[in-house]
C-alpha cells in the first residue's frame, strides 16, 4: 500500500538524515565489534537512502509540485457512487461524499493533484489519535506544509552533503558523498535555481494566511502557528538550499544574474525596521560566495582551480557580472543592497588582480582596474553602514558561522587588499576631524553632511565581531609574530590587519574615539583577543612614550579628573572629555566616550583574569574605587548603569570581589535602612524609583542585579554581616525584591521587551541564591543556614510571601502569552523567566521538609511550596498554578527544558496524597483531559530528538512511576490508558488496552513507550522498561499489561533483540535486567492462563535463541558439553538467551584507586558525611560545598590564586574519586540487578516448562550446560562473592529440576504412558556432564563456607538434591541384580558407574567436605546444621551404593569406608555424637518453653545420617564403640514421656530408635553385644517405648509403631537376661489380637501401605514370640483354647487368626498381582506397573513370615502340651523362663497348675485341627505360589505335617 504524500516525504527526510548522519565513525580500532557493526549499519543506511532517492527522482526536479489532473478528479468524484480502485487502497474503495470533497478543496486551495490531496486525507484519518480535537481536514492541511517541509530538509541536506569548498559534511563516507553530488548535478542544471527563487517570490505570508482563513482551514492558535511557523521554515529551507549550493559550489554567471534579478526587488520596508529578513540575508551570502575569488589563492595549485570556478572558468563571468554593478546597470530597489554586492565585487576585482599578478590571465585587464570605482559606487551609498543597520542589525543575530566568515573574508580581503584606499579614507576621517574641532572652537555648528567612512567602517566590524561565533575571526587580528613575515597570502593579511587595529597609534581624534573603541570592544570578546587588547593599551601607558589617549592610564585617569571635579571645583586640564561650559558639566560627547571606554574596560576585565587583578591592584586610579565613587555621584544613568557593569566584570574573580563588597559597603550604594526622600541618601534606590520609572526604561536595575549575581557567584563573605552596617546580604536582597522585582509588572515600560528582561536578571539572582542554599539537618555541627545569603528569600517560598504571589503571577501570566502561539517581545526572556522559576520552585520543594523542620525556623509560620501551590490563583479565580505548570508540558517541541522541569514538579507535589488529589480532578476534569494526556504522549513520542527532549521524557517516565505507586486509580493509570472516562467517574480501571483509534480509544504514553523504545537511549530505556515491569507486577495492571504486551509480540521482540554481551553500561544493564523480570512475569501469565503455544514460543528463543530448532541437539545428553565448548563457534546462535547472558554476565567491578590527600586529610570524613542510601551513593554537590567550604577557610581571600593551585587541584581529585565510587556503585547495583533478573527468569522458565518439553534432548542438555556454566561462573576466582551468592539459589532450584528429571515419580507424573530405560531393561544413559556438575557442587562447599547463612543453605541443598539423582533407581535395581551376579559376573552397567564416578569425585574432596559440613553441622544455623547433615548422610548413602562396585564397606570387600574412615581421623564422628547433648538440651527446651520444631528437625537430619553410617557394619562397630548408647540413653527427651513430650518426643524417640534399627540389623541378631546394648537402651526409658507399643490409634503414627515393635522384636534374642525389657515384649505381644480381624483396628478402606505397616507390625510381634521360644521351648504364651473372647486374652485361636490372616492377604495380594496385569498393561506406565508389583510382593513376603511364625508357633504350643500330659507332668507347674513374670505368663502358670485332661486335650486337639483344616489350603497355595519359590528349605510343609501328625495322634 502506497504511503502517500506525506508518509513518503518524512520516510525521504528519515532516510537521508540517518544516513548522512551515521557517517561519524565509531572511535577507536576499526577492527572491534563496534565498528564493524557501525560500518554494516552506515552501509544498509546508504542503501536505503539510494533506494529513496531513485523512487523520488522525478520529485527532486519538480520540486514537489504535483499538479492537478482531470482524470484523478473525475475517478474521485465517481468514487462517491462506485467503488474504484484508488491508489493508497487495497482493493477498489466507495468513499464518502464528504471525504471526496474536502480532498478536492485541499487540491483547489494549493493547485495540488487531487490524488495527492487525497493521500494527505487520508494519512490525517490515519493518524488522528497523535492531534486529539482536530479535524481530520486541519491535520491534512498541516500534513501539506510538513510534507513540504520534510522535502525541503532533505533537498538542503542533499545539497549540503554534497562535495565542496567551504566544508566537508561526511568526511566519514566520500563515497556516499561522490554518490550524492552525481545525483544532484543533472538536476541542478535543469533550471533548479529559476524553481527555487519562483517558489520563494510565490511564497507570501499575507496571501497563504487569506488562502487559509478564506478555507476555514486554520484552527486554534496551536495549528496556526504549527501552519505558518512550517510555511516560514519552507521558504527559509530554500534559501538555506541554495545558500549551501552556492557555498559549495558557487553559481555559473547565468545563475548569479538570476539571484542579482530577485535582489534587485527586495524592498527594506517589508521587515519594518530598515533590517533585512533572513531569507534575504541567506540569498545575499549565496551571492557573495558565488562571486568571490579569494579562494584561489587559498589553494596549492592555481592552475586547476581557475578552471574549477566559473569566476575564471567562465569569460564573460567578470564581464557581465560588472556590468550588471556598474551605474548604469539594472535598477535596485534597496541601493544598500546593491552596495554591499558592489562592495564584495570590488575586493574579488582586488584579489584577481593578485591573481593576475602569480598567473596571467587574459579578458580580465580592462575590468581587474575598476575596483577603486566600484568600491567608490559602495561608499557613496554608505555600504559600511547599511551593512551594520540592516544585515547585522539586532533581529539578525546571531549570523550563522558561514555567514560570519564570508562578511569576514570580505573585510579582510578589504582592509589587506586595498590598503590604499584604506589609508584614503582614515586621512580623510583625519581631515573631518580637524574640520569638526575647528567648528567647536569658532563655536560654529558641526557640518551634518560630513563623509565617514572610516568611522562607519569601524562601527560596522564591532557589529560584525559581536553578531555571531566570531572568535576564530577575531584571533586573526592579533599576529602571535608579527616580525616574521612569509610569502604566503595569510600571513600578509594577518599582519595588514594587525597593522589596521593599531593605526591609530598614539592618539585618536575624537570623532574616531567611540567606534575604534568600540571596534576594540568587539576584538576583546575571546579570552586570548582580551589579553591582546589590554596588553595592546597597556603598551601605549608605558612612561617615557608620547601621551596617547588609546592607554589605560589615560582612560583611568580620566575617570578620576571627572570624579574628582564632581567632588571638588577645579580647573579641569584638556582632554577629550573637557566641558567648555562648567567644570562639573560633562559634554554628550563625553559622556558617550566615557560610556564607550567603561564598555571596553568591562570586556576585557570580564575575559581577562590577569587584567582584573592588575587593574585592581592599582595603587593609583583604582578603577573599582572610581567606579564606587562615582556611583555616589550624581552623573547620567547611562554612566551609573556601565560603571556597575565594570563592578561585575572585577566581582569575578573572588578576591576582587571582596574588595568590590567593601567598596560598596563603605560607599553606601545600597543603604540599610530606608531615608526620608528628600533629607537623606537613598543611593540607588532614588534613581530606580525616580530617574528610571520616568524615563520607562531600568538599565541600571539589571546592571545592578547584574553586579549582584556575579558578587554572588564570587561568594558572599561571612564578613559582610559583621560590617559596620551590620544587615550582611539582606538589604540589596531586599532592594532587587521590593524595587524591582515585585512592581515590575505594574510599571510601563518604553520598549515591552524590558519587563521580561527585567524579571529574567530578578529570577536569575533569586535563582543563583536559591541553588547555592544548603538546608541545615537537624542535630548537624555545621554552619546554621539562617547564616546564608539565600535564607530570608527560601522562606520567603515557604510561606504566603508576596515574592511567591509575583513568581506566581509572572508564571501565570508567561503561560497564558505561551498559550496564545504568538511570538510577543521579550519571547526568549519570558521562556527564560519561567525554567528559572519552575527550577526554584524545584530546589525548594526537594529540601521542602527539612526547612519546615528547621528548628532556626521553629517561630515563623511556614506553610510549605507544596500547599501554596494548590491555592488560589488570584489572576484566574481558580486554583490552577499546577495546571499552569502542567500547560508548559504541552510546549515541549520548543521548551523541552520547561517540560522536564514541570514533570519533575507535578512528580513532587502529587507523590503525596493531598496534592495527587487536587491533581486528579484537575488534570482528568472533561476540559482538560484530552490535552493533558495529548501532552505526555508527545513529550514521550519526541523522546529522541535531542538530549532536551530525552531528559523531558525522562521526567515524564519518573512522573508516571511515581504515580504508580499512589493508591488506584491514580494519574499514572489515566496517562497509560487505564482510565477512561468513565472509570475516572467510578474509579474502576479498564481490563483491557486497545490500539489507538480502536472504538475510539485514545493514544496513551503506553502506546507512546512502546512505540519509542527501540530507538531511546540506554537511560531512557531503562526507566521504560522498569515502568513497563511495575505495570506487569502490580495485582491491578499486570493481566490487561500483559494482554497488550502480547497482542504486541513485545515480550519475544525485546528478548530476541537482546545482545549477547551485555554492554557496560549501567543504564543499559539495568535495562536489559527489566526484559528479564518482564520476560519472567509474561511466562508466568502464558503458563497460569495455559497458553501452551505462546509459552513454547518463549521458552525456545530462550533456551535456544531461535523459535524452534527441534534438531538442534541430538539425543546424546554429551552434546552439552559440546554446546559450552562451541561458544564461540558457528553453533552458538542455538546456545539461547539465558545461556548466552549467563556467559556475558560481569561479576566483578573494579573499585576506585584509593584516595591520597596531601591537603586535604579529612577528606574521607567529608565523603563519609555525604553519603546517602543503601548504596552509599556519594551526594557530590553537598561534598563540592563542603569542599568549597574548606577552600574559603583555606587562607584569606586575597591570596593569589597560584598559592591556592594544588589545594583547588586536589579539591578536583577528590570529585573526580567520589564521581568514581559512584559510578563504581551504580555499575555494581545494576549488575545485582541484572544477575538478580536472569535468576528469576531462569527460575521461571525451569519452573513453567511443560513436562513433556522439558523431556526433549535438547531442553535436557540446555539444563545440563546451563547449570554447568552457572557452576563455573559462582566458583571464579575474580568474581564478586556478593553478585556470586545471588546465583546459588538458582543454582539450587537447576540442580532440584535435573534431580526431577531423573526421578521416576516425576516420568510418572509428567506422562503417564512413560516407559523408562529400567522398566524396559535397559541402562539408562547417564550425561558426563552431571559428574562436572557434582565437582562444582563439591567446590561450592568450600567456597561459600564464610558467606551469609541463606548462601550455605542453598549450597547445601544443591548438594543434597544432587546426590539424590539415581539414587532410588540404584537401590531397585540393585536389589534384583545383586543376587545373580553370586552365580554370573554381570558387567557394571552405566548408572553404577555413575556411582562410583560421583563417589570419586566426592572422595577426592572429602576431607574439606566433611570439616566444613561437620562444623556446620555443631555450630550453624538450623536450618544449615540440618542440610549438612542430611548432605553428610547423603554421603554416606551415595557411599553405600558404590560399596558393591568399589568393595569398600562391604561384607564381601576388605577395603575401609573413606567416610568412617576421615570421621575418625578428623575427629568429626565424636563431634557429631557430642551435638546429641545439644539437640538434647534445645528438644527438652521446645517442650518446656514452646517455639518451632527446628530443633526437632536437627534432631531428625541428625539420626538420619547416624542411621546411614550404622548400616556399614564398620560404622556401627564405631558408633557403639563412641558410646552412641550410652548416649541415647541419657537423653532427657524420651525421660519427658509422650504426654508430657508429644509430638517432640514422639519425633525424638522415632530418630533414636530408626538408629538402634540400624545398627541391630547392620549387625545381625547374632552380635550379642549390640543387641543387649540396644536391649539397655529400651528398658531405660521403658515407659516411653510402651507408650508407644499400644494398640493402633489416630493419636500414634503407625509407621512409628511398626518401627519400635520391629526394634523391640529384634532384641528379643539378646535381651532374655534383662529383666526390665520384658515388660515391652508383653506390650508388643498384647498388639497382636488387634492387628488382625476379628478384633483388627485397620479400616475398611485402607490403602496399601496401612496394611502394609499392619503386617510389618504383626511379623515384629511374631518374631519376638518366636526369639523366646527357640531360647525356652517349654515357655507357654497362648492359652490352650481356640475361642477369641477379647484381645487381652491370647490364644492358640490368635494363632489360628494369625494363619488365617496371612492365608487371606495372600491370596488376595495373589489375586490382584494376576488379575490387574492385563488391565494395568493398557492403562498404567510401566513405572507405576512395577511399583505396584513391589507393594504386592512385599505383602506376599510378609505374609509368608507371619505364616510361617504362626504356624512355628502353634506347633511348639501344641508340643508342649502334649508333652505335659503325656509324660505327667501335669501335676507339677512349667518351669517358664523370665517371661512368666508378665501378665500373661502368670496367668497361664496359674492356669495350668493342674495338667490337662484327657478330655480337654482331646477338646483342644479337635477344635485346632478343625480351625487348622479349614486354612490347609491356602498355606498350601501360599508355599506353592511363593514359599516354594523363594525358600531354600520347604519350612512351611514340614511344619504343618508336624502339626497334623500331632493333631492326628490318638
Amino acid at each position: 500500500m502506497s504511503r502517500g504524500l506525506w508518509g513518503s516525504m518524512v520516510g525521504l527526510n528519515q532516510s537521508i538524515q540517518q544516513a548522512v548522519l551515521a557517517v561519524s565513525t565509531v572511535p577507536g580500532p576499526s577492527d572491534t565489534p563496534d565498528a564493524i557493526d557501525s560500518a554494516l549499519r552506515r552501509v544498509e543506511l546508504a542503501h536505503q537512502m539510494n533506494v529513496a532517492l531513485q523512487r523520488h527522482r522525478t520529485t527532486f526536479v519538480t520540486l514537489l509540485h504535483k499538479p492537478k489532473s482531470q482524470a484523478d478528479r473525475d475517478l474521485l468524484q465517481r468514487s462517491m457512487t462506485e467503488a474504484v480502485p484508488i491508489q493508497g487502497f487495497s482493493s477498489p474503495a466507495k468513499l464518502p461524499e464528504a471525504f471526496v470533497r474536502e480532498a478536492l478543496l485541499i487540491a483547489d486551495m494549493y493547485s495540488l493533484n487531487e490524488m495527492a490531496a487525497l493521500s494527505l486525507l487520508k494519512s490525517a484519518e490515519e493518524e488522528k489519535t497523535l492531534y486529539p480535537g482536530m479535524p481530520r481536514g486541519l491535520i491534512a492541511v498541516l500534513f501539506y506544509y510538513d510534507s513540504r517541509e520534510q522535502f525541503v530538509n532533505a533537498f538542503k541536506t542533499l545539497i549540503q552533503a554534497r562535495q565542496g569548498i567551504s566544508w566537508t559534511l561526511l568526511e566519514g563516507n566520500e563515497e556516499l558523498s561522490v554518490s550524492i553530488t552525481r545525483y544532484l548535478k543533472p538536476m541542478l542544471n535543469l533550471n533548479m535555481i529559476d524553481k527555487i527563487l519562483e517558489l520563494i517570490s510565490n511564497m507570501d505570508l499575507t496571501k497563504e494566511v487569506e488562502l487559509l482563513q478564506h478555507n476555514r482551514a486554520l484552527g486554534d492558535a496551536r495549528h496556526r502557528k504549527m501552519v505558518l511557523d512550517k510555511f516560514k521554515s519552507v521558504r527559509l529551507l530554500f534559501a538555506e538550499s541554495l545558500f549551501y549550493w552556492a557555498a559549495q559550489t558557487p553559481l555559473e554567471k547565468d545563475e548569479c544574474r538570476r539571484l542579482m534579478a530577485y535582489l534587485s526587488k527586495v524592498k527594506l520596508a517589508e521587515t519594518g525596521d530598515g533590517s533585512l529578513d533572513q531569507v534575504t540575508i541567506t540569498l545575499l551570502m549565496a551571492l557573495l560566495y558565488s562571486i568571490e575569488s579569494g579562494h584561489l589563492l587559498a589553494v596549492e595549485d592555481m592552475t586547476d582551480a581557475l578552471s574549477s570556478f566559473p569566476i575564471t572558468s567562465d569569460k564573460t563571468f567578470v564581464a557581465e557580472i560588472h556590468r550588471e554593478l556598474q551605474s548604469g546597470g539594472r535598477e535596485w530597489e534597496c541601493p544598500g543592497l546593491k552596495a554591499v554586492v558592489q562592495f564584495a565585487w570590488a575586493v574579488s576585482l582586488a584579489n584577481l588582480r593578485q591573481v593576475a599578478n602569480s598567473i596571467q590571465l587574459t579578458d580580465y585587464d580592462a575590468y581587474i582596474d575598476d575596483d577603486e570605482l566600484m568600491l567608490a559606487e559602495a561608499l557613496k551609498v554608505n555600504v559600511f553602514s547599511f551593512l551594520e543597520k540592516s544585515v547585522l542589525c539586532k533581529s539578525n543575530v546571531p549570523l550563522d558561522l558561514f555567514y560570519c566568515r564570508r562578511l569576514h573574508s570580505m573585510m579582510a580581503d578589504f582592509i589587506h587588499r586595498m590598503p590604499e584606499r584604506v589609508k584614503y579614507i582614515k586621512t580623510k576621517a583625519d581631515e573631518n576631524a580637524q574640520n569638526i574641532i575647528a567648528h567647536l572652537r569658532e563655536g560654529l555648528q558641526v557640518p551634518a553632511n560630513l563623509d565617514q567612512p572610516f568611522e562607519q567602517l569601524l562601527t560596522c566590524l564591532a557589529a560584525l565581531y559581536r553578531s555571531g561565533p566570531c572568535d576564530e575571526l577575531i584571533e586573526e587580528y592579533w599576529s602571535e609574530n608579527s616580525a616574521i613575515l612569509s610569502t604566503g597570502s595569510f600571513s600578509s593579511r594577518q599582519v595588514a590587519l594587525k597593522n589596521f587595529v593599531q593605526l591609530p597609534r598614539d592618539f585618536l581624534p575624537h570623532s574616531l574615539f567611540i567606534p575604534y573603541v568600540q571596534f576594540l570592544r568587539s576584538l576583546a570578546d575571546t579570552d586570548h583577543s582580551a589579553q591582546r587588547v589590554y596588553d595592546f593599551l597597556r603598551y601605549n601607558s608605558h612612561p617615557g612614550l608620547q601621551e596617547s589617549n588609546l592607554s589605560w592610564d589615560h582612560f583611568l585617569g580620566a575617570l578620576s579628573k571627572y570624579y574628582h571635579n564632581l567632588r571638588i571645583e577645579q580647573p579641569v586640564v584638556d582632554s577629550i572629555y573637557r566641558s567648555s561650559r562648567s567644570g562639573r558639566a560633562i559634554t554628550p560627547q563625553e559622556l558617550d566616550g566615557l560610556v564607550s571606554v567603561l564598555e571596553l574596560l568591562a570586556v576585557v576585565v570580564s575575559h581577562d583574569e590577569a587584567a582584573r587583578v592588575d587593574l585592581s591592584s592599582r595603587p593609583a586610579f583604582s578603577p573599582i574605587e572610581l567606579c564606587t565613587g562615582l556611583l555616589t555621584c550624581s552623573v547620567p544613568i547611562s554612566l551609573k548603569t556601565q560603571l556597575i557593569h565594570v563592578l561585575a566584570a572585577f566581582s569575578k574573580s573572588p578576591s576582587v570581589a571582596v574588595t568590590v563588597w567593601q567598596c560598596m559597603e563603605a560607599a553606601g550604594i545600597v543603604p540599610a535602612v530606608d531615608g526620608t526622600p528628600g533629607y537623606a541618601n537613598r543611593g540607588i534606590k532614588q534613581d530606580i524609583e525616580e530617574v528610571e520609572s520616568r524615563s520607562e526604561e531600568f538599565p541600571l536595575s539589571q546592571a545592578m542585579i547584574s553586579l549582584l549575581i556575579s558578587l554572588v557567584e564570587s561568594g558572599v563573605p561571612s564578613q559582610l554581616a559583621t560590617s559596620m552596617r551590620g544587615h550582611g546580604f539582606n538589604p540589596y536582597l531586599q532592594l532587587v525584591k521590593q524595587q524591582i522585582f515585585i512592581p515590575h509588572d505594574s510599571r510601563t515600560y518604553r520598549r515591552a521587551e524590558e519587563r521580561w528582561v527585567v524579571a529574567k536578571i530578578c529570577c536569575t539572582l533569586f535563582h543563583k541564591l536559591v541553588m547555592s542554599y544548603q538546608p541545615t539537618q537537624k542535630g548537624s555541627t555545621s554552619n546554621a543556614s539562617s547564616q546564608q545569603p539565600a535564607h530570608t528569600l527560601v522562606l520567603d517560598f515557604v510561606q504566603d510571601s508576596s515574592l511567591l504571589r509575583q513568581l506566581l503571577n509572572v508564571l501565570h501570566d508567561g503561560v497564558q502569552i505561551l498559550e496564545q502561539y504568538v511570538e510577543v517581545a521579550g519571547f526568549e526572556e519570558l521562556q527564560a523567566t519561567l525554567k528559572l522559576i519552575l527550577e526554584m520552585f524545584l530546589k525548594v520543594l526537594k529540601y521542602q521538609r527539612i526547612i519546615l523542620n528547621s528548628e532556626e525556623n521553629g517561630t515563623l509560620l511556614l506553610i510549605g511550596l507544596d500547599k501554596l501551590l494548590v491555592s488560589m490563583n488570584p489572576r484566574s479565580g481558580n486554583c490552577d498554578h499546577l495546571g499552569n505548570i502542567t500547560k508548559l508540558i504541552g510546549h515541549h517541541a520548543v521548551l523541552p527544558q520547561h517540560a522536564a522541569i514541570a514533570c519533575n514538579l507535578l512528580s513532587i507535589v502529587g507523590n503525596s496524597l493531598s496534592g495527587h488529589k487536587h491533581l486528579m480532578p484537575l488534570l482528568t476534569s472533561p476540559s482538560t483531559a484530552t490535552s493533558t494526556r495529548q501532552y505526555l504522549v508527545q513529550l514521550i513520542d519526541h523522546a529522541t530528538l535531542d538530549d532536551d527532549h530525552v531528559e523531558a521524557a525522562t521526567a515524564a517516565l519518573k512522573l508516571l512511576k511515581t504515580f504508580l505507586n499512589l493508591p488506584a486509580p491514580n494519574l499514572t493509570h489515566f496517562f497509560l490508558g487505564f482510565l477512561d472516562g468513565t472509570g475516572i467517574r467510578s474509579g474502576e480501571l479498564r481490563s483491557d488496552l486497545l490500539e489507538p483509534g480502536v472504538r475510539g480509544f485514545p493514544r496513551t504514553a503506553m502506546h507512546a513507550i512502546i512505540a519509542v523504545l527501540p530507538s531511546l537511549p540506554p537511560q531512557l530505556s531503562e526507566l521504560a522498561y522498569n515502568l513497563l515491569h511495575s505495570l506487569a507486577s502490580h495485582h491491578s495492571t499486570a493481566e490487561a499489561t500483559l494482554r497488550y504486551l502480547s497482542s504486541r509480540d513485545f515480550v519475544y521482540r525485546s528478548l530476541s533483540s537482546l545482545p549477547i554481551s551485555v554492554e557496560e553500561t549501567p543504564d543499559r544493564i539495568l535495562a536489559t535486567s527489566w526484559i528479564l523480570r518482564i520476560a519472567a512475569l509474561d511466562l508466568r501469565y502464558h503458563a497460569s492462563h495455559k497458553q501452551r503455544s505462546q509459552l513454547n514460543r518463549l521458552i525456545t528463543v530462550l533456551v535456544t535463541g531461535s523459535e524452534s530448532n527441534p534438531d538442534a541437539t541430538s539425543d546424546n545428553m554429551d552434546g552439552n558439553l559440546t554446546w559450552i565448548s562451541n561458544a564461540n563457534g558457528n553453533t552458538s546462535s542455538t546456545r539461547g538467551i539465558l545461556l548466552s547472558l549467563l556467559e556475558g554476565l560481569e561479576l566483578n567491578v573494579d573499585p576506585p584507586q584509593l584516595l591520597q590527600c596531601q591537603y586535604l586529610t579529612r577528606a574521607p570524613e567529608l565523603i563519609k558525611a555525604c553519603e546517602e542510601g543503601p548504596n552509599a551513593e556519594i551526594n557530590v554537590e553537598l561534598l563540592y560545598q563542603h569542599l568549597k567550604q574548606v577552600l574559603q577557610d583555606s587562607g584569606p581571600t586575597s591570596a593569589p590564586i597560584t598559592q591556592k593551585g594544588p589545594l583547588e587541584s586536589e579539591i578536583q581529585t577528590v570529585l573526580d574519586h567520589a564521581l568514581a565510587r559512584n559510578a563504581a556503585s551504580t555499575l555494581l547495583l545494576s549488575r545485582r540487578n541484572l544477575i538478580e533478573a536472569w535468576g528469576q527468569l531462569t527460575e521461571v522458565v525451569v519452573t513453567v516448562t511443560p513436562p513433556d518439553l522439558l523431556e526433549s534432548p535438547l531442553h535436557k542438555a540446555f539444563l545440563h550446560a546451563i547449570t554447568l556454566e552457572l557452576t563455573r561462573r559462582v566458583l571464579d576466582d575474580m568474581a564478586r562473592p556478593d553478585l556470586t551468592s545471588l546465583l546459588v539459589s538458582t543454582l539450587l532450584l537447576l540442580v532440584t529440576t535435573l534431580k526431577n528429571l531423573y526421578s521416576p515419580e516425576s516420568h510418572q507424573t509428567a506422562n503417564p504412558n512413560y516407559v523408562s530405560t529400567l522398566d524396559a531393561g535397559e541402562s539408562p544413559q547417564v550425561p558426563s556432564a552431571l559428574l562436572l556438575i557434582l565437582r562444582g557442587l563439591v567446590e561450592c562447599v568450600a567456597k561459600f563456607r564464610h558467606s551469609h547463612q541463606s548462601v550455605r543453605a542453598n549450597v547445601y541443598a544443591a548438594l543434597l538434591n544432587f546426590l539424590k539423582i539415581y539414587s532410588t533407581t540404584a537401590s531397585d535395581s540393585s536389589s534384583s541384580s545383586r543376587t545373580p551376579s553370586l552365580v554370573v559376573a554381570t558387567g557394571e552397567n552405566s548408572i553404577e558407574q555413575y556411582h562410583r564416578e560421583s563417589y570419586d569425585v566426592v572422595k577426592e574432596e572429602m576431607s574439606q567436605l566433611l570439616s566444613v559440613l561437620c562444623c556446620e553441622a555443631t555450630a550453624g544455623h538450623h536450618l544449615c546444621r540440618m542440610l549438612s547433615l542430611t548432605c553428610l548422610s547423603s554421603i554416606a548413602a551415595l557411599e553405600t551404593r558404590a560399596s558393591p562396585v568399589l568393595g569398600c564397606g562391604s561384607l564381601l570387600g576388605n577395603s575401609v569406608s573413606a567416610l568412617l574412615d576421615q570421621l575418625s581421623q578428623q575427629g568429626q564422628l565424636r563431634r557429631l555424637l557430642d551435638g546429641i547433648e545439644q539437640d538434647d538440651v534445645q528438644l527438652l527446651s521446645l517442650v518446656t518453653a514452646g517455639g518451632d520444631l527446628r530443633p526437632l528437625y536437627v534432631w531428625e537430619a541428625r539420626c538420619a545420617l547416624l542411621a546411614q553410617i550404622a548400616l556399614n557394619p564398620d560404622g556401627a562397630r564405631q558408633l557403639l564403640q563412641a558410646g552412641l548408647i550410652a548416649r541415647f540413653s541419657k537423653l532427657q527427651i524420651l525421660s519427658a514421656g509422650l504426654e508430657a513430650g508429644g509430638g517432640v518426643t514422639l519425633g525424638a524417640t522415632k530418630g533414636a530408635v530408626r538408629v538402634c534399627q540400624a545398627i541391630v540389623s547392620s549387625l545381625g541378631s547374632q552380635d550379642w553385644s549390640a543387641g543387649s546394648q540396644v536391649a539397655d537402651f529400651l528398658s531405660i526409658h521403658i515407659n516411653t517405648i510402651g507408650a508407644v507399643l499400644q494398640p493402633p490409634s489416630s493419636n500414634l503414627p503407625l509407621d512409628t509403631l511398626a518401627l519400635v515393635a520391629g526394634v523391640v522384636a529384634s532384641t528379643a534374642a539378646a535381651g532374655q537376661n534383662n529383666s526390665s525389657i520384658t515388660l515391652l515384649y508383653q506390650h508388643l505381644l498384647n498388639l497382636m489380637p488387634s492387628l488382625m480381624p476379628p478384633h483388627s483396628t485397620m479400616p475398611q478402606d485402607a490403602d496399601q501401605k496401612t496394611q502394609i505397616l499392619y503386617l510389618e507390625t504383626l511379623s515384629s510381634c511374631l518374631s519376638c514370640c518366636s526369639h523366646h521360644l527357640l531360647a525356652n521351648p517349654r515357655t507357654i504364651i497362648f492359652q490352650p483354647m481356640v475361642e477369641t473372647r477379647n484381645t487381652k486374652t491370647l490364644t492358640l485361636g490368635t494363632l489360628l487368626n494369625a494363619l488365617k490372616f496371612a492365608s487371606n492377604t495372600f491370596t488376595e495380594s495373589n489375586d490382584r498381582s494376576s488379575n490387574g496385569t492385563k488391565e494395568s498393561a493398557l492403562q498404567e506406565s510401566s513405572t507405576q506397573q512395577h511399583n505396584k508389583h513391589e507393594i504386592l510382593l512385599k505383602k506376599q513376603e510378609l505374609s509368608s513370615y507371619i505364616a510361617e511364625s504362626a504356624a512355628f508357633i502353634l506347633w511348639r504350643h501344641l508340643h508342649t502340651f502334649l508333652q505335659q500330659s503325656s509324660s505327667g507332668l501335669s501335676q507339677q507347674q512349667p518351669q517358664l523362663p523370665h517371661i512368666a513374670d508378665t501378665r500373661t505368663a502368670l496367668t497361664l502358670a496359674h492356669h495350668h497348675s493342674k495338667s490337662l485332661t484327657t478330655l480337654q486335650l482331646s477338646t483342644l486337639k479337635e477344635q485346632v485341627n478343625e480351625a487348622f483344616s479349614e486354612l490347609l489350603p491356602g498355606l498350601q497355595s501360599l508355599h506353592d505360589e511363593f514359599a516354594a519359590s523363594t525358600s531354600h528349605v520347604a519350612f512351611l510343609p514340614a511344619i504343618v505335617a508336624r502339626i497334623r501328625k500331632m493333631l492326628l495322634v490318638t
